[in-house]
């Protein structure tokens, strides 16, 4: 099991808020840990899967679009 499938199971939003609550009172622990936290949740997010625009144009008026599925060959290439 790897890092980004434990941290869905956490809800990472709330308990950054209440420890950040916690670090700002003082807590040089609370503290400690709400930098931790939030590092993570940016790694989380800089490690999600991007989407790629592979095609764009403008269609105009009475243009259609055509989306077909080429099958990939045996060793990996379309």
């Amino acid at each position: 099991m790897g890092l980004r499938s434990q941290l869905k199971e956490f809800r990472l939003g709330r308990m950054l808020g209440a420890v950040w609550r916690r670090g700002r009172n003082g807590s040089g622990v609370w503290f400690g840990l709400a930098t931790v936290l939030t590092t993570l949740r940016l790694l989380r997010h800089l490690s999600r899967n991007k989407q790629r625009t592979v095609f764009r144009q403008e269609l105009q008026p009475g243009q259609s679009l055509r989306i077909e599925h080429i099958p990939r060959q045996a060793d990996g290439q379309s």
